[in-house]
């Protein structure tokens, strides 16, 4: 899912896999069902992220 908001372009990501994916820290907004690395969430299954 993608959409625009204050001139910037940012994204969804809904885990609903039984694998955890994993993302840049630096680049996420908001994040649920997730655990934190050294530079990045892992984010869990049925956890989602929103990140530009």
């Amino acid at each position: 899912m993608e959409w625009k908001y204050e001139g910037r372009v940012l994204k969804a990501i809904f885990n609903q896999s039984k694998d955890d994916y994993l993302l840049e820290k630096e680049a996420v907004s908001l994040a649920s069902n997730y655990q934190e690395l050294e530079n990045q969430l892992v984010i869990s299954p049925k956890g989602f992220v929103i990140f530009h």
